[in-house]
C-alpha cells in the first residue's frame, strides 16, 4: 500500500549507504586478480575475460539502467530495490560455491542487474522522499560514500583474498541482503504528490526529452573527466619514472582525496544555478588536467590531480541534481536512468579513450592535456550559459 510520509535521516541514510555496493561491484576483486590469474589463467583468451569479470557490473549499469527507470516508473520503487538488493547479494556470494568460469561469469552478471537496480532506484527514492536543498544535499552524499567505499573496500578486498582466497573477498557482497529488511522496516513506497494532477503525473513536461540529452551528454563527458583522474594516475606516474607501488600508492590516495572533500564542500553551494556551478568544476577539472599535461615530478603530479579530482567532486552532484531537478514523478526513474546510464558509459569509455589519445598525440601527458583542454571549453561554455537568461532557463534554473 502506498503511504504518504515524511522522509528523515533514517531513510536517508539507508538509501545513501547502497551507494557503497555499486562501488564495491569492481574494485572488491581488483587485489585479488593475482589470484583470479593463478586459477583460471591457463583458460583460452584468460587475458580478457578476467578482467571483464571486474568490469561487466559497470557494463551491466550502462546497458540496463534505461529499463531499470521505466520498472520503477511502471511497477513502483521499493519493490524494485527490494529485488536488486536480493538479486546484487546472493549473486554477490555465488563464486563462493562455483567453480566453473562461465557460471562465475553469469553470477557477476546478475551481480550487474543488482548494481544498475540499486544505483538507479535509490537516487529515484531519495528524489522522491526529499525536496529542494535537502535532496541536494542527500544526492552529494551518493558521491562522497561511493568514493570512501572504493578505497575502504579495495583494503578489505586484498586482506580477505589474502588469508581466504579470492572467494573469501567476494563474502562481502552479502552484505547487501542486510538492508532488505532494513528497506522493509523502515522505508514506504514514495507517492506522487497530492498538487499534482494525474494527467501531469503520466504526462511529460516541455523540452524534458532536450533536457535529458544535454544532461546526458554532459554527464558522459564528466565521467569521462572523472575516471580518467582516477584510474590513469597510475599509468601518468610510471609515464613520470614513479614506479615504487608504495609511493604511487601513498601519491593516487593523497590525489583521490579531492573528491570526498569537494562533494561535502558541495553542500553549501546547493541553491547555486547548475550553469555556475558547472562553470567552476569544469574550469577545476580542467586545470588539473592541463597541469598534470605539464609536470615534470610527481608531487606536483599529485597537487595537480587534488585539484582536478576536487573539481570532480563538485561536478558530478551538480549534474544528477541538474539532472533530477525538473523531472516529474512518473518520469523520475526514466530520467535519473538517464544520469546513471551516462555515467557507467564514461566509465567504460575512459579507459579507451586515454590509450586511444596517448598513442594518437603522443603520450599520456598529452592525453590529458587535450581532454584538460575539452574541459576547459565546457567551463567557457557553462560561463556563456550563464550570462544568457535564455540558456539559464534550458539549464532548468537554480538546483533546488
Amino acid at each position: 500500500m502506498k503511504v504518504n510520509r515524511q522522509a528523515g535521516v533514517v531513510q536517508g541514510s539507508i538509501l545513501v549507504a547502497q551507494s557503497v555496493f555499486p562501488a564495491m561491484g569492481a574494485v572488491l576483486l581488483v587485489p585479488v586478480v593475482p589470484l583470479l590469474f593463478r586459477e583460471y589463467g591457463a583458460m583460452p583468451n584468460a587475458q580478457y575475460w578476467v578482467p571483464v569479470l571486474l568490469t561487466v557490473p559497470s557494463l551491466c549499469i550502462a546497458l540496463l539502467s534505461p529499463l531499470v527507470g521505466w520498472l520503477a516508473d511502471t511497477v513502483g520503487r521499493r519493490p524494485v530495490l527490494i529485488a536488486g538488493l536480493t538479486f546484487y547479494g546472493l549473486a554477490g556470494i555465488a563464486p563462493m560455491f562455483l567453480e566453473s568460469f562461465a557460471a562465475i561469469f553469469a553470477s557477476r552478471v546478475i551481480l550487474g542487474v543488482g548494481d544498475a537496480i540499486i544505483i538507479v532506484v535509490s537516487a529515484v527514492m531519495v528524489g522522491d522522499y526529499f525536496e529542494g536543498a535537502r535532496r541536494a544535499r542527500w544526492l552529494a552524499l551518493f558521491s562522497t560514500v561511493a568514493s570512501l567505499a572504493a578505497a575502504v573496500f579495495l583494503a578489505i578486498g586484498g586482506a580477505l583474498g589474502a588469508a581466504y582466497g579470492w572467494r573469501g573477498a567476494v563474502a562481502v557482497y552479502g552484505l547487501a541482503v542486510i538492508f532488505v529488511p532494513a528497506m522493509l522496516l523502515y522505508t514506504w513506497e514514495p507517492v506522487a504528490p497530492a498538487n499534482v494532477s494525474p494527467t501531469a503525473r503520466e504526462s511529460s513536461i516541455p523540452g524534458l526529452a532536450r533536457h535529458l540529452v544535454i544532461t546526458g551528454l554532459c554527464t558522459l563527458f564528466g565521467a569521462v573527466l572523472f575516471y580518467t583522474l582516477v584510474l590513469q594516475q597510475g599509468l601518468a606516474l610510471a609515464a613520470l619514472g614513479t614506479v615504487d607501488p608504495a609511493r604511487l600508492g601513498l601519491l593516487t590516495a593523497i590525489a583521490s582525496l579531492g573528491n570526498p572533500i569537494a562533494t561535502l564542500v558541495f553542500r553549501r553551494f546547493v541553491h547555486v544555478s547548475p550553469a555556475h556551478m558547472l562553470t567552476f568544476a569544469f574550469g577545476l577539472v580542467g586545470a588539473g588536467l592541463l597541469t598534470i599535461g605539464g609536470v615534470t615530478d610527481d608531487l606536483a603530479f599529485t597537487a595537480a590531480a587534488f585539484v582536478g579530482l576536487f573539481g570532480a567532486g563538485l561536478l558530478l552532484p551538480t549534474l544528477i541534481c541538474w539532472t533530477m531537478r525538473p523531472l516529474p514523478f512518473a518520469r523520475r526513474g526514466q530520467g535519473t536512468a538517464v544520469f546513471q546510464s551516462s555515467f557507467a558509459l564514461g566509465q567504460f569509455g575512459s579507459s579507451l579513450i586515454v590509450p586511444f589519445l596517448a598513442g594518437l598525440i603522443g603520450g599520456v601527458a598529452s592525453a590529458f592535456a587535450l581532454l584538460g583542454g575539452l574541459a576547459a571549453i565546457a567551463a567557457v561554455s557553462a560561463w556563456v550559459s550563464a550570462r544568457s537568461a535564455r540558456a539559464d532557463e534550458a539549464l532548468q534554473g537554480e538546483i533546488a
